[in-house]
């Protein structure tokens, strides 16, 4: 149930969230997908959160490929939540 648990992180972008410098729920959002990145036991996985200071946090993954020849492959995508009053 680690969406559940991510879902009750109340998570929202810097827009939204004016102490989102201060308050470490992007990093704690952040923390919580890089765990379950982890938990997945992809072979050749790298997996780091990146902190630039006064910006929102950045989960950097990389897969090695698995022929010498590969090409490099980027996908990028968010992990904000907007969240709405829900009750578990």
């Amino acid at each position: 149930h680690q969406s559940i648990d991510y879902i009750k992180i109340p998570n929202l972008s810097r827009s939204y969230d004016p102490e989102f410098l201060s308050n470490g729920l992007l990093e704690n959002a952040g923390n919580h997908m890089i765990d379950w990145v982890k938990s997945v036991n992809v072979k050749g996985l790298k997996v780091e959160l990146i902190v630039d200071q006064g910006k929102t946090p950045l989960i950097f993954i990389e897969v090695d490929g698995t022929k010498p020849d590969a090409e490099t492959i980027l996908l990028y995508g968010i992990f904000l939540v907007f969240t709405m009053p829900i009750s578990f």
